[in-house]
């Protein structure tokens, strides 16, 4: 789609072969369900343990850090940006998970 059709209702975001409409209906949606939100922050609050407790220390402990705050950071907010290119979503509607349907 190109700015100037009239199909176009937003910017576009360029990700590889995907191009994701960028509008407000889309942008920041939540799409993360309640287990999928519990596991993430879950597992920052064990790599924060981890770290603390020096059990993990170095390079891993560092690049398990910024994991571990980006997945505290979408688990509290409940929109995961990775999701939105492949249209998955975990979060329920109508008592199924929309990956289900």
């Amino acid at each position: 789609m190109e700015p100037g059709s009239e199909a176009f209702s937003g910017p576009v975001l360029a990700l590889g072969k995907h191009n994701v409409n960028v509008n407000k209906e889309n942008a920041m949606k939540k799409n993360m369900g309640t287990m999928d939100r519990s596991v993430r922050v879950i597992a920052a609050i064990v790599i924060a343990i981890l770290i603390v407790t020096k059990t993990l220390a170095g390079t891993l402990a560092f690049v398990l850090g910024i994991l571990g705050g980006i997945f505290l950071v979408t688990g509290a907010v409940g929109f995961c940006s990775l999701y939105v290119p492949f249209k998955f979503s975990t979060k329920k509607k109508n008592g199924i998970t929309a990956a289900q349907s």
